[in-house]
Protein backbone atom coordinates (compact mmCIF):
# COMPACT_ATOMS: atom_id res chain seq x y z
CA UNK A 1 0.00 0.00 0.00
CA UNK A 2 2.91 1.88 0.91
CA UNK A 3 4.58 1.83 -2.70
CA UNK A 4 1.10 2.74 -4.34
CA UNK A 5 0.83 5.95 -2.55
CA UNK A 6 4.26 6.82 -2.72
CA UNK A 7 4.06 6.02 -7.06
CA UNK A 8 0.77 8.05 -7.14
CA UNK A 9 2.58 11.02 -5.22
CA UNK A 10 5.21 10.64 -7.60
CA UNK A 11 3.62 11.04 -10.85
CA UNK A 12 0.87 14.05 -9.14
CA UNK A 13 3.80 15.70 -8.74
CA UNK A 14 5.41 14.93 -12.04
CA UNK A 15 2.13 16.29 -13.63
CA UNK A 16 2.25 19.74 -11.47
CA UNK A 17 5.79 20.27 -12.85
CA UNK A 18 4.81 19.28 -16.09
CA UNK A 19 1.69 21.36 -16.30
CA UNK A 20 3.42 24.17 -14.40
CA UNK A 21 6.18 23.91 -17.31
CA UNK A 22 3.52 24.46 -20.04
CA UNK A 23 1.80 27.45 -18.52
CA UNK A 24 3.49 30.57 -19.79
CA UNK A 25 3.47 33.63 -17.50
CA UNK A 26 1.81 36.92 -18.42
CA UNK A 27 5.60 38.55 -19.03
CA UNK A 28 6.59 35.33 -21.11
CA UNK A 29 3.49 35.80 -23.18
CA UNK A 30 3.99 39.50 -23.46
CA UNK A 31 7.69 39.03 -24.61
CA UNK A 32 7.01 36.86 -27.03
CA UNK A 33 4.39 38.79 -27.98
CA UNK A 34 6.79 41.34 -28.53
CA UNK A 35 9.15 39.26 -30.88
CA UNK A 36 6.56 38.42 -32.99
CA UNK A 37 5.53 41.76 -33.45
CA UNK A 38 9.06 42.89 -34.01
CA UNK A 39 10.01 40.05 -36.53
CA UNK A 40 6.91 41.13 -38.81
CA UNK A 41 7.23 44.85 -38.75
CA UNK A 42 11.11 43.87 -40.13
CA UNK A 43 10.24 40.95 -42.60
CA UNK A 44 10.87 41.27 -45.58
CA UNK A 45 8.12 38.83 -46.97
CA UNK A 46 5.57 40.25 -49.47
CA UNK A 47 2.01 40.32 -47.91
CA UNK A 48 -0.82 39.40 -49.85
CA UNK A 49 -3.39 42.49 -50.29
CA UNK A 50 -6.79 40.72 -50.09
CA UNK A 51 -8.95 43.50 -48.66
CA UNK A 52 -10.08 46.61 -50.53
CA UNK A 53 -11.26 49.91 -49.09
CA UNK A 54 -12.05 53.27 -51.06
CA UNK A 55 -8.44 54.55 -50.57
CA UNK A 56 -6.09 51.32 -50.03
CA UNK A 57 -5.87 47.42 -50.41
CA UNK A 58 -4.39 45.65 -47.24
CA UNK A 59 -4.52 42.44 -46.11
CA UNK A 60 -7.46 41.37 -44.03
CA UNK A 61 -7.02 37.93 -42.18
CA UNK A 62 -10.18 35.27 -43.07
CA UNK A 63 -11.25 35.17 -39.77
CA UNK A 64 -12.06 38.90 -39.79
CA UNK A 65 -15.19 40.33 -40.85
CA UNK A 66 -15.69 43.65 -41.83
CA UNK A 67 -18.05 46.09 -40.18
CA UNK A 68 -18.00 49.44 -41.03
CA UNK A 69 -15.74 52.21 -41.98
CA UNK A 70 -15.70 55.84 -40.48
CA UNK A 71 -13.23 58.23 -42.46
CA UNK A 72 -10.29 56.88 -42.36
CA UNK A 73 -10.88 53.89 -39.75
CA UNK A 74 -12.23 50.75 -40.55
CA UNK A 75 -13.94 48.25 -38.04
CA UNK A 76 -13.52 44.69 -37.97
CA UNK A 77 -14.66 41.51 -36.00
CA UNK A 78 -13.75 38.45 -35.07
CA UNK A 79 -17.03 37.13 -33.44
CA UNK A 80 -17.44 39.33 -30.59
CA UNK A 81 -13.90 41.19 -30.41
CA UNK A 82 -13.65 44.22 -32.14
CA UNK A 83 -10.45 45.31 -34.06
CA UNK A 84 -10.30 48.88 -34.81
CA UNK A 85 -7.57 50.72 -37.51
CA UNK A 86 -6.97 54.08 -37.58
CA UNK A 87 -5.14 55.73 -40.78
CA UNK A 88 -3.59 59.11 -40.52
CA UNK A 89 -2.43 59.73 -44.29
CA UNK A 90 -1.10 63.17 -42.80
CA UNK A 91 1.69 61.18 -41.34
CA UNK A 92 4.88 59.57 -42.87
CA UNK A 93 5.05 55.96 -42.36
CA UNK A 94 8.19 57.24 -39.63
CA UNK A 95 6.45 59.16 -37.76
CA UNK A 96 5.89 58.87 -34.17
CA UNK A 97 2.43 61.02 -33.27
CA UNK A 98 0.38 57.72 -32.68
CA UNK A 99 2.95 56.58 -30.23
CA UNK A 100 3.84 60.06 -28.56
CA UNK A 101 -0.12 60.16 -28.38
CA UNK A 102 -0.17 57.38 -26.49
CA UNK A 103 2.87 57.73 -24.29
CA UNK A 104 1.40 60.79 -23.07
CA UNK A 105 -1.65 59.33 -22.43
CA UNK A 106 -1.49 56.12 -19.52
CA UNK A 107 1.16 53.70 -18.17
CA UNK A 108 1.25 51.46 -20.21
CA UNK A 109 2.17 47.72 -18.87
CA UNK A 110 4.59 47.06 -22.03
CA UNK A 111 5.27 49.81 -24.71
CA UNK A 112 8.27 48.93 -26.92
CA UNK A 113 9.39 50.85 -30.28
CA UNK A 114 11.25 49.25 -33.55
CA UNK A 115 12.70 51.24 -36.22
CA UNK A 116 14.11 51.08 -39.89
CA UNK A 117 15.34 53.68 -41.86
CA UNK A 118 11.80 54.59 -43.35
CA UNK A 119 9.96 53.07 -40.82
CA UNK A 120 8.88 53.70 -37.12
CA UNK A 121 6.52 51.29 -35.32
CA UNK A 122 5.54 50.72 -31.93
CA UNK A 123 3.61 47.83 -29.78
CA UNK A 124 1.77 48.35 -26.72
CA UNK A 125 0.26 46.23 -23.92
CA UNK A 126 -1.94 47.80 -20.98
CA UNK A 127 -4.01 45.06 -18.89
CA UNK A 128 -7.86 45.99 -18.46
CA UNK A 129 -9.01 43.69 -16.19
CA UNK A 130 -7.50 39.70 -15.47
CA UNK A 131 -6.09 38.42 -18.13
CA UNK A 132 -7.64 40.72 -20.67
CA UNK A 133 -5.29 43.51 -22.33
CA UNK A 134 -5.97 46.14 -24.63
CA UNK A 135 -3.27 46.08 -27.31
CA UNK A 136 -1.91 48.66 -29.92
CA UNK A 137 0.39 48.22 -33.08
CA UNK A 138 1.38 50.96 -35.22
CA UNK A 139 3.37 51.99 -38.43
CA UNK A 140 3.63 55.80 -39.02
CA UNK A 141 0.34 57.26 -39.46
CA UNK A 142 -1.23 53.70 -39.31
CA UNK A 143 -2.41 51.79 -36.02
CA UNK A 144 -4.75 48.74 -35.37
CA UNK A 145 -6.05 48.17 -31.65
CA UNK A 146 -8.12 45.66 -29.83
CA UNK A 147 -9.21 43.68 -26.61
CA UNK A 148 -7.98 40.54 -26.04
CA UNK A 149 -7.40 37.80 -23.86
CA UNK A 150 -4.15 36.63 -22.63
CA UNK A 151 -4.26 33.21 -24.85
CA UNK A 152 -4.70 35.07 -27.58
CA UNK A 153 -2.15 37.94 -27.42
CA UNK A 154 0.50 36.29 -29.97
CA UNK A 155 -1.99 35.38 -32.63
CA UNK A 156 -4.10 38.51 -32.60
CA UNK A 157 -0.99 41.09 -32.49
CA UNK A 158 0.86 39.04 -35.50
CA UNK A 159 -2.04 39.35 -37.65
CA UNK A 160 -2.59 43.08 -36.33
CA UNK A 161 1.06 44.04 -37.79
CA UNK A 162 0.57 42.37 -40.60
CA UNK A 163 -2.15 44.58 -41.25
CA UNK A 164 -0.88 47.56 -40.45
CA UNK A 165 2.39 46.62 -42.48
CA UNK A 166 0.18 45.88 -45.59
CA UNK A 167 -1.87 49.15 -46.14
CA UNK A 168 -0.78 50.46 -49.55
CA UNK A 169 -2.80 53.06 -50.88
CA UNK A 170 -4.19 53.34 -54.53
Amino acid sequence: MFKKRLVLAFIVLMLVIIMSGCLNSEEDTIEESETVVKEMFLSDAEIERNFEAEEFKMYKPESLEFSESRGQNLIFFEEEQPYILFINELEAPNSKWYYDELKQKEEQLHLRTFETEEQFAYYSVKEKEEGQYEVQVGIGGVKMATKTEADDLIDDVQEMMKMVKSINTK
